[in-house]
């Protein structure tokens, strides 16, 4: 997950930032790099693809079809760095409201309608006429914030004494099979009958939890793979194996070039494949063997 100083650093250049709001206006689209991955004749420099690559990175931006666009994070950080803009387009004005704070101003009412008065800008205006708490009521609030947010992949971890595997099969039969050969084995099973309720479950988690994602390939709505490139655009260190009648590893893999034929299990599988098959795809995400502590996505 990128932090407050990934996305900073991404578009901290002008340059960057001018890129960021091309992407924004859609100015940065098709032919940004050719089908070898070099610079085509879109004029996109290499130090420029290297800028929009580390927005990528950051979160910021997303390509599909070779075109890039914001992603829903970078919509939010575009829309502050208008409200910024907007900010820097009345300067003087927000200087005049200071100065007549720092040399003792008018009754509240008074000085709120002189921030009316002098700002246009709606969004201004509702962070300029907003009620504060005192500092320390607002450092307070900001120290629990970011206690709760350092705690919640924490947190999740800790609830679980063992690894954690989420199962989706759409027989009931076959998910209640799996569910039991895991359980005996002391791994913490969710399993699910329905891919949109797995993936709904997944990203209320709102980090990473499961050590492995087991997925059946043939399920009605949402199939295996379109549930694994949702689930990979959310968690692109997601760890998972397919479980599939048929024998595509192949041509999978070809599509997946971060799968192999270890992501995959056959059916009919014996218990003893199954299960050897999760043990050998849970323990790869470990430097060390304990459960509790998932490699770093740094």
């Amino acid at each position: 997950m990128p932090t407050r100083s990934d996305i900073l650093t991404a578009i901290s250049s002008d340059e960057s930032f001018v890129m960021f709001r091309d992407v924004a206006l859609g100015k940065i689209g098709d032919n940004c790099t050719s089908d070898d991955g070099s610079i085509s004749k879109a004029k996109v420099t290499r130090r420029k693809y290297l800028r929009l690559s580390e927005m990528v990175r950051a979160g910021l931006i997303i390509r599909k079809k070779r075109k890039y666009s914001l992603s829903s994070l970078g919509k939010i950080i575009y829309h502050n760095q208008e409200i910024i803009q907007s900010a820097l387009n009345d300067y003087w004005k927000l200087r005049a409201i200071d100065s007549v704070e720092i040399f003792g101003g008018p009754p509240k009412e008074d000085h709120q309608q002189l921030i009316k008065s002098l700002i246009n800008d709606h969004t201004l205006k509702e962070i300029l006429t907003k009620k504060y708490y005192s500092d320390s009521v607002k450092n307070e609030n900001n120290n629990m914030l970011i206690q709760n947010s350092q705690c919640t992949s924490i947190c999740k971890q800790k609830e679980k004494a063992n690894f954690s595997i989420m199962l989706i099969e759409d027989e009931p039969d076959t998910l209640l099979t799996y569910k039991t050969i895991l359980s005996d084995e002391a791994y913490n099973v969710d399993a699910f009958v329905d891919s949109y309720e797995a993936f709904k479950h997944f990203i209320n988690l709102n980090g990473p939890y499961y050590d492995l994602v087991v997925i059946d390939i043939r399920m009605p709505g949402l199939n295996g793979l379109q549930l694994y490139r949702r689930l990979r655009m959310i968690d692109d260190k997601l760890n998972a194996i397919f479980i599939s009648a048929l024998d595509a590893v192949q041509e999978l893999a070809s599509i997946f070039p971060e799968l192999n034929q270890n992501n995959f299990i056959k059916k009919p599988a014996t218990k003893e494949e199954f299960l050897n098959k999760v043990k050998a795809a849970v323990s790869q995400m470990y430097v060390t063997p304990n459960p509790l502590v998932r490699q770093s996505s740094n």
